[in-house]
Formats: structure tokens, sequence, C-alpha cells
């Protein structure tokens, strides 16, 4: 592979009800093969040209007492929506409320100055954060050339 890597959030990030939010702290998880993915509060620039497929997976819950019904994980290009994920949360009781965000697309990188890829999630009904450490993490695979 000419390019392999992955990433993992390095600190939670909180959203708020029915708001969008970047997840910006990442820190590299391995080095990959080949040239890597650089990153720059949460953007993410590619090191070539190229076919890439993304993967995101990041862990979610909520504290508060109120129950939400959704979340939504997206991967942008270039500040244009690529691939969208909503998953479903159900939950009993008054205690932290988990799911798990998996969103995966492929992503053809023209230019890489302008061609950038970000991470936002999207609670509903309540505030909500994404956890750091390895339960949270995103992968990028360059498949080929453009």
């Amino acid at each position: 592979l000419e390019v392999a890597n992955s990433w993992y959030v390095s600190s939670d990030t909180a959203a708020s009800s029915n708001t969008e939010t970047k997840i910006t702290a990442f820190a590299s998880q391995t080095t990959g093969t080949g040239t890597v993915f650089s990153n720059s509060s949460g953007t993410f620039t590619a090191p070539s040209t190229g076919i890439y497929l993304v993967i995101s997976s990041f862990a979610c819950y909520s504290n508060g007492t109120s129950f939400y019904p959704y979340i939504v994980s997206r991967i942008k290009k270039g500040g244009s929506v690529r691939t969208t994920s909503q998953n479903a949360i159900y939950s009993e009781g008054s205690g932290n409320r988990w799911c798990q965000l998996v969103t995966t697309g492929i992503i053809d990188i023209t230019n890489t100055s302008s061609d950038t890829i970000t991470f936002h999630f999207q609670p509903a009904g309540a505030s909500a954060n994404v956890e750091n450490g390895n339960t949270s993490q995103v992968q990028f695979i360059k498949l080929a050339d453009t």
C-alpha cells in the first residue's frame, strides 16, 4: 500500500444538542506505510492525489438524563458532505448513554490543497461527547491513483 495510516481522538469533543461540531483533537496512532496524511486541528490533508478509503469510528456518550434519539456522523471533503451515517441510540436509566458511530466513504482527492477531510458529529435531543482513545479513530487507505 502506498498510503495507509490511522489516527485516534486525543481528547473528548463535546457538542451541544442539534449542533454540528468538528472533531479537532487527533493524534497519530500508527506510522502506516509510505507517506501519511497530515493533520492540523482536525483537518486532514492527503500526501498525494488519489482515491482513498476513509473509515471513521467514534464512541459517543451523554451524561444527561434526557434521551436523545440519534447522532449523525459526517465525513466532509473540502467543506462539502461526502458521506453520512445516522445511528439510533437506545438505552435505559439515567446514567451514561453510549453509541458507536461508524462512517465510511471512498473519496477522490484531486487537489491536495483544497480537498481536505474533516470529521463532524451532531447529537439530537441532548448534548454529547466523542470519547478519546482507541475507541474513536479514523483510517485512510489509498486505493488507486486518479
